[in-house]
């Protein structure tokens, strides 16, 4: 699933394709998966493009009324928005089509696990946590925020409702740039490991959305090329492998159902 950085990518990318313009038709492709009223985003102007945590939110204004309105794209496995130009013979997985005033963009999803909604409040997909790249979260607050949890740090880190946008791959990289062992509980964590912790999040996520995120399998950003953070990952996938700082094997255990990679020389 995309992850903060990915999400990332998308909605920069697509912004300085279709800010401004203005949607004259939405074509329905998928009417079993999308239920979207058209005749709400016809003749709406694109007034922004950004990310909500994993959320992807174009702002429209009705070019009549001056009504603003949200469409709200969350891309879940394999859910992707393209600007880039399609045969449509070959657009087997195309679920909706925006035809600008100049150009057109695409919500294309293979597996059919995305979402695509209009809303008029954003209420609904705001966040519960805190962005791990805004200005509300520094050391100290992430250093409280951990206080007295018994839940491993590696799981903590993936909690929605604690830190939005970030997942598995960067959970794993995270801690060994910091050097904290993933299964150490997080109310155990000291004020200097947070400070770690925070400031290697912040670098890593921003590494990756300089490198247009992580591809493994299915994610592409939206001029349809894969990303190329995977090249620079440390830990993750690379059980078995050589640590590239001491050259401990890098071992693999489950956490939660999920995968975590760690050095056990350099995250004792």
């Amino acid at each position: 699933m995309p992850e903060l950085p990915e999400v990332e990518t998308v909605a920069r990318q697509l912004k300085p394709e279709i800010l401004n313009k203005v949607i004259k038709k939405a074509i329905i492709h998928d009417t079993k998966l999308i239920r979207l009223n058209v005749d709400k985003i016809e003749n709406t102007k694109i007034a922004d493009v950004y990310r909500l945590g994993k959320w992807i939110v174009i702002d429209l204004v009705n070019t009549e009324n001056g009504k603003k309105q949200f469409l709200c794209v969350h891309l879940r496995m394999t859910g992707r928005l393209l600007v880039k130009e399609f045969d449509h013979a070959n657009m087997k997985h195309l679920r909706v089509e925006f035809q600008l005033d100049e150009g057109q963009f695409y919500f294309q999803d293979v597996r059919r696990f995305g979402v695509i909604e209009l809303l008029d409040s954003l209420d609904s997909v705001q966040p519960k946590g805190i962005d791990p790249l805004s200005c509300e979260l520094d050391s100290k607050r992430l250093h409280n925020m951990m206080a007295g949890t018994r839940q491993n740090i590696k799981t903590w880190l993936l909690r929605q409702d604690k830190l939005v946008g970030l997942g598995n791959i960067y959970a794993s990289e995270i801690l060994y740039a910091a050097k904290v062992n993933p299964q150490k509980q997080a109310g155990d964590i000291s004020y200097n490991e947070a400070k770690s912790i925070f400031t290697h999040t912040r670098n890593i996520l921003k590494k990756s959305i300089k490198n247009c995120g992580t591809t493994f399998s299915d994610f592409q950003n939206a001029k349809g090329e894969t990303g190329e953070y995977q090249k620079y990952l440390k830990v993750y996938k690379r059980e078995g492998e050589n640590c590239r700082v001491c050259g401990t094997t890098i071992l693999r255990i489950v956490q939660q159902q999920r995968s975590t990679f760690y050095c056990p020389n350099c995250q004792k």
